[in-house]
């Protein structure tokens, strides 16, 4: 399944919460997204973990993916490409593609 986010402001937090139908995040597991501008990029201009707080449990059916203003303050207009899978040996990829729009802010402090 693939989506679109709501804009990520480059240099100001960004977050977005996934809710499921059935529970997907137990409390044990990890989890990591990788974010890159396309899909084919080799290098991700981030990655988020749960051990880094870019990516929250909140319960077992949400999941919380938080993107740091400083992660995105040199990023440019245009758009990013993520995904999150399960990163505690258990080989699970969640079932979204989730595309966002990256905007410059106009007010800049």
């Amino acid at each position: 399944m693939s989506a679109t986010g709501r804009a990520l402001v480059a240099g100001y937090e960004w977050r977005q919460r996934f809710v499921s139908p059935v529970a997907l995040f137990p409390s044990a597991a990890t989890f990591t997204a990788q974010i890159r501008r396309t899909v084919a990029d080799a290098e991700p201009l981030a990655t988020l973990t749960t051990g880094n707080g870019g990516v929250v449990r909140v319960d077992d059916t949400t999941l919380d993916v938080i993107v740091a203003g400083a992660t995105s303050a040199g990023w440019t207009a245009g758009s990013v490409v993520f995904d999150v899978v399960r990163s505690d040996g258990t080989a699970q990829h969640l079932g979204f593609r989730v595309t966002v729009p990256v905007v410059m802010p106009v007010t800049r402090l």
